[in-house]
């Protein structure tokens, strides 16, 4: 009797490691997907091929492939705020302008430059949900980036004009973000993958940080 539970509990783990590994695949085609074309015309069967999973795994896991994205969406966000929060508070005290701006601006430059990396994917996902390419969560967007955005202005007050107001530097950074999702999404006139990802750095880095630091006019 022994042997048949030892044997039974093995199977099970096996199978919860199965259904585990196809969970995350399901989760990482939807991901890529959705950073590719938005959800307009994206299927089901879609997901399931690229994940090598059937139809019924999304429903055993998920419920839907709607909760499917849902899911896939806000993990890629949560990733991504996590990842832009950490970067930007491991800058030194006296990081500079150009240092906030190179750190804040790599998801998007590898969404240039390395558009199937995972940061590639995660920065393009946010440019199609915050302009509604992959409908109805725009505020998810807004309330899992919010920590992100909070630490770029904290990080801004030390290295722009004192006599900035709040207004001020959340119109910079939305300006910034506003570029940011411009140019994840692939909406540029400017091949700028075609110039390598150091000059694509450069060219973004730049604009960014004029943004950033621009002259107000006087009042």
């Amino acid at each position: 009797m022994l042997e048949y539970s030892v044997v039974d509990e093995t199977l099970r783990d096996g199978r919860r490691v199965a259904g585990a590994e196809t969970r995350r695949r399901l989760l990482e085609s939807a991901r890529t997907l959705l950073a590719e074309r938005g959800d307009a015309d994206l299927t089901l069967r879609e997901i399931t091929d690229a994940a090598r999973a059937n139809v019924a795994a999304v429903s055993y896991h998920f419920g839907s492939k709607e909760d499917l994205r849902t899911e896939a969406v806000r993990g890629a966000l949560r990733i991504l705020a996590e990842r832009v929060v950490t970067a930007l508070e491991a800058l030194p005290a006296d990081a500079s302008l150009v240092d906030v701006a190179t750190t804040w601006c790599e998801p998007v430059v590898a969404a240039i430059a390395r558009p199937d990396s995972e940061d590639g994917v995660l920065a393009r996902i946010a440019s199609r949900v915050a302009t509604n390419a992959v409908g109805g969560l725009r505020d998810d967007y807004e309330a899992i980036m919010a920590p992100a955005h909070a630490v770029v202005i904290e990080r801004l007050r030390r290295v722009v004009a004192e006599d900035l107001s709040d207004d001020e530097l959340r119109l910079r950074r939305e300006c910034a973000i506003g570029l940011f999702l411009f140019i994840a999404g692939d909406h540029l006139p400017i091949d700028l993958a075609a110039r390598g990802e150091a000059e694509a750095r450069r060219l973004v880095v730049g604009a960014v940080a004029g943004i950033l630091g621009g002259t107000p006019l006087p009042g």
